[in-house]
């Protein structure tokens, strides 16, 4: 509440900090990283990663959001789509919209009474665009 540090990931020279950390979310406990010159998504719980995307540069790299459920979206900018991932960080389901999205950097999911939305940024397109989660998510 008072706005004071209470935990930090990484640092320099830390392998964290070698993969340029870009984005991080809490899901269900667990703090997870994603880092944009090595493609890695991090449980920083268990200080553990696997390669998740193609590696890209920080300015356009990928981002996360947490569903209410615990599970993840990835977005996956060298590859114009975005990842589903189950709570233990395992992909379960690829989205990708040929001619749609080009370079989809931020993202922002929101459960309402039909489902999820998700906000995806496209920085190439210089647009943000709603898409509903079907029923796979």
């Amino acid at each position: 509440a008072d706005g004071q540090q209470v935990l930090e990931f990484g640092g320099q020279g830390s392998l964290l900090s070698r993969g340029q950390p870009v984005d991080a979310v809490e899901a269900n406990g667990v703090y997870w990283v994603v880092s944009a010159e090595d493609g890695r998504l991090w449980n920083t719980n268990v200080d553990g990663s696997l390669t998740a995307v193609q590696p890209t540069n920080t300015i356009d790299g990928p981002h996360l959001a947490a569903l209410p459920d615990g599970r993840l979206l990835l977005s996956d900018p060298a590859r114009s789509t975005f990842w589903l991932l189950s709570a233990q960080g395992q992909p379960t389901g690829q989205f990708a919209y040929a001619g749609q999205l080009d370079l989809p950097t931020g993202i922002a999911a929101l459960a309402d009474e039909q489902g999820i939305l998700i906000a995806v940024s496209d920085t190439r397109r210089c647009s943000v665009s709603l898409w509903r989660l079907g029923d796979q998510g």
